[in-house]
């Protein structure tokens, strides 16, 4: 690098992150001319020899050196001809330093160092362990895969419970969001999401006269029943999200940890803020850069969502929505360190509250019987079946069982002994309500299923191997808890029917 410094005098070493962006603006052109340019950031100046932030000066403000981040696809050798970029730059009488990070990986992401036992072990209960919702975990849906930030409340209802996770993972509202396998399970559907925010908004001040950053936040609304847990060690977190501080550097420096279902537990620091990448209009930023510990890599595709929570206090700052591909798109960003949200802005911009890690289900569990259905007078008349509605119908006769189902469930007709059909209900999520004609007798085949009639007042739980029945002309909210059971119906021998369970039934 040159040692040319701006000639504004007197001046002064930049002490916050507004100082930094005042001094980027200044001199956007000329970083966005630079050979190989993949994007700005402000931060502190990164060793990638040692892989980590250079220390400043003993006695000094600030541990680490403040600088603007010029990230490209390679740095310039000796020979190259064309002239450096300068060591620091100056502002309004505000100066920093000037670092280049090469933007590119220098292996591909089939070369990843394998995960440490902690972070193997943990990935597994991610995976295939827990019941319901809880951070980390992995989600699926037409958009994508993600992880679960952390579950959250409305303000403005509270009874509102639901999950936060990236936007490209939860899609638009009325997205279907679920577990997926091995234990896959319907978790709800995304209520509420966030792209972007213009600049000016999201940072309280005009510092960047247009553009804006990228949040990339969703609300999914979690299916009533559903069991749902805020902490699973080590993700364990304390106090609320801090706001965002322009007069400091904020989180640059600090320690941060994030558990995701694709790279375990991993721990890193921020090294970054407002990382603009492009050239041109309209102009797109992202809050916080984040390298993993000793230069390893901090996320992979699908941890897209996974909560940052700072090391030091562990108050959750941040949601992670971007980072290294699994193949190198050869796009013009960097792609060797991973984006991510201030989580203060994206629960202020949806309305949400996190919910306190000491909560359980019960302080927030949505009714699993609603209101609206709450008698069975206010159920569909059987014959009258919805568009979510599934019949189970003998030939000539009324409806023996009728299903309703906003979801997945599978249903087979058996003909047992002597003729008697029975039904085997695969049920993936929850809930449905069945409305019945004839009394069943319910085995419950595999999993564990939580049903609730219209006339009880609390639900009953019912485990692998357990029994119940449905009387007959009733109605049973049935749910599906840890994702997914399977119930064997069969109806209770009336005489009034003249022996047409014998008969096999046709679904319509």
């Amino acid at each position: 690098m040159s040692s040319e410094v701006s000639p504004d005098l007197p001046t002064r070493d930049a002490t916050s992150l507004r100082d930094l962006m005042l001094i980027r603006e200044a001199h956007r052109s000329t970083l966005q001319a630079r050979p190989g340019y993949l994007g700005s950031a402000v931060g502190f100046k990164y060793s990638e020899s040692n892989r980590r932030l250079t220390e400043g000066s003993p006695g000094g403000s600030c541990r680490f050196i403040p600088a603007i981040l010029l990230f490209v696809d390679r740095k310039l050798g000796p020979d190259s001809g064309a002239s450096l970029l300068a060591t620091e730059l100056t502002a309004q009488g505000i100066r920093c330093a000037t670092d280049v990070v090469v933007g590119r990986p220098p292996v591909q992401a089939n070369h990843l160092p394998d995960l440490s036992p902690e972070s193997s072990r943990l990935r597994t209960v991610l995976r295939e362990a827990g019941q319901g919702a809880f951070p980390g975990m992995p989600l699926s849906s037409t958009e994508g895969l993600g992880a679960v930030t952390c579950l959250v409340r409305s303000r403005q209802d509270p009874a509102v419970v639901g999950l936060l996770t990236a936007e490209h993972v939860a899609g638009r509202p009325g997205t279907v969001i679920e577990r997926p396998l091995p234990r896959a399970a319907r978790l709800g559907r995304t209520r509420h999401a966030i792209r972007e925010r213009s600049a000016s908004d999201h940072l309280g001040e005009p510092i960047l006269s247009e553009g804006a950053f990228r949040l990339d936040a969703a609300f999914v609304q979690l299916s009533p029943g559903l069991p749902w847990e805020q902490g699973i060690d080590p993700i364990s977190f304390a106090g609320d999200p801090p706001r965002l501080d322009l007069g400091s550097f904020d989180l640059l420096g600090e320690d941060v940890e994030s558990v995701g279902p694709v790279r375990g537990l991993q721990r890193g620091q921020v090294v970054g803020f407002a990382y603009e990448w492009g050239i041109g209009h309209p102009r797109q930023f992202t809050d916080w850069l984040i390298v993993g510990e000793d230069g390893a890599v901090f996320a992979e595709p699908g941890d897209s969502g996974k909560l940052v929570v700072r090391s030091a206090d562990r108050r959750p700052v941040a949601l992670l929505w971007g980072g290294r591909p699994w193949i190198h798109s050869q796009s013009g960003h960097q792609e060797t360190w991973c984006y991510a949200s201030h989580l203060h802005s994206i629960l202020e911009q949806l309305d949400l509250q996190i919910i306190s890690p000491d909560s359980t289900t019960e302080s927030f569990s949505p009714p699993l019987l609603p209101s609206t259905m709450s008698s069975p007078a206010s159920l569909p008349a059987s014959g009258l079946a919805g568009p979510d509605t599934l019949n189970l119908r003998y030939s000539g006769a009324t409806n023996d069982v009728e299903v309703h189902y906003d979801g997945r469930l599978v249903i087979h007709s058996i003909k047992g002994e002597n003729g008697a059909v029975r039904y085997l209900v695969s049920l993936f999520g929850g809930p449905c309500l069945i409305h019945t004609q004839r009394a069943q007798n319910v085995f419950v085949a595999a999993g564990r299923v939580v049903k609730q009639t219209a006339l009880e007042a609390e639900p009953t739980d019912h485990k692998d191997n357990g029994r119940f029945e449905v009387p007959a002309s009733s109605s049973c909210w049935l749910n599906a808890v840890e994702g997914f059971c399977q119930l064997l119906l069969t109806p209770v021998a009336d005489p009034a029917f003249g022996g047409r369970d014998k008969e096999r039934p046709i679904l319509r």
